[in-house]
């Protein structure tokens, strides 16, 4: 009687296991470009870094091309702004994966207190995905 039980027992569990291993080996993840995202967002923060530490250790090139070129909008060969946004701060990578990425700086100043606010937004585009990443870095004018 007992080997009748426990073989009943057996039965009904392999055919709930079957019926769980069927279920899940054809279910695909729900977000099939996670990977693609995780890897823009790395991408758009290291290139952010690297806008802080130029902005950190050139502040009066950074000053004297942005109220040169986008506030005043005057022409000056070669251009500042260009040459301040341009390097490693905008391109195109294709190794490991394919991807162009874009900086942007605008100032968002306060002539009253002396502080200016520095937003920079990256934007990269990789694999159809579109990611955006932004900081804002508070910052003191100090005449030398």
């Amino acid at each position: 009687m007992a080997i009748v039980v426990v073989m009943m027992f057996s039965l009904a569990l392999l055919i709930l296991g079957s019926f769980y291993i069927r279920r899940f080996s054809q279910s695909t993840p729900i977000n099939t470009r996670l990977v693609e995202r995780v890897q823009a967002d790395f991408l758009g923060y290291g290139v952010l870094q690297m806008a802080l530490l130029k902005f950190k250790q050139l502040p009066s090139e950074f000053y004297f091309a942005y109220n040169a070129i986008v506030l005043a909008g005057r022409v000056i060969t070669p251009d500042p702004w260009a040459t301040y946004r341009g390097g490693r701060l905008q391109g195109a990578m294709t190794t490991p994966f394919a991807a162009t990425y874009m900086t942007d700086f605008r100032v968002l100043g306060q002539n009253k207190f002396n502080s200016d606010a520095i937003q920079i937004s990256v934007t990269v585009d990789c694999g159809g995905v579109r990611r955006v990443v932004n900081h804002t870095v508070n910052a003191v004018r100090v005449r030398n």
